[in-house]
């Protein structure tokens, strides 16, 4: 999964979890995890006009309140397939070594259950990479140790997925 459809799951799973107006959804990756894709306000509204265009959300105008009407955008059942069929690509459909993390702990999040095998082969697969790194003659440069840290945490999120499947 790329790291552009990565940003788009992210946008889907806002909106899977509840209607919201774009301003909410940009609101929502200020901070935490979210935060990590890099999105800025004017991304979000790019990636929510590609939605549109699709037919993965419609639009509804509130002016119920005292803020500027909004429109608060719905997952169309297109989209709801659109999340179903990115959340499929990053339990089976890609490379199990390059699905990025963070893809993967949204379809946790979302309720959604990936394979014990699937969450074996990617734990397995940064174990081995991270073997090789710590191998490797410039394994004390500074990126390679951020690289390491960064496989590590990996490693442990992967570790507390798998325990907690049955």
């Amino acid at each position: 999964m790329s790291l552009s459809d990565a940003r788009e799951l992210a946008v889907l799973s806002v909106l899977h979890a509840h209607p919201a107006h774009g301003y909410a959804i940009s609101k929502a990756f200020d901070s935490g995890p979210l935060a990590l894709l890099g999105l800025s306000r004017h991304a979000i509204y790019r990636i929510i006009d590609r939605f549109q265009r699709r037919g993965w959300v419609t639009g509804e105008v509130d002016s119920s309140n005292a803020f500027p009407d909004r429109e608060i955008l719905t997952l169309t059942p297109d989209g709801q397939r659109a999340f179903q069929d990115m959340l499929t690509e990053v339990s089976d459909g890609i490379p199990h070594s390059v699905s990025p993390i963070l893809a993967v702990t949204m379809v946790l999040d979302a309720g959604q259950t990936l394979p014990r095998d699937t969450l074996q082969t990617l734990l397995q697969s940064r174990i081995d990479t991270l073997t090789r790194m710590q191998d490797d003659a410039h394994a004390e440069t500074l990126s390679m140790r951020v690289s390491q840290d960064i496989l590590r945490a990996e490693i442990d999120v992967l570790q507390a997925a798998l325990a907690a499947v049955p």
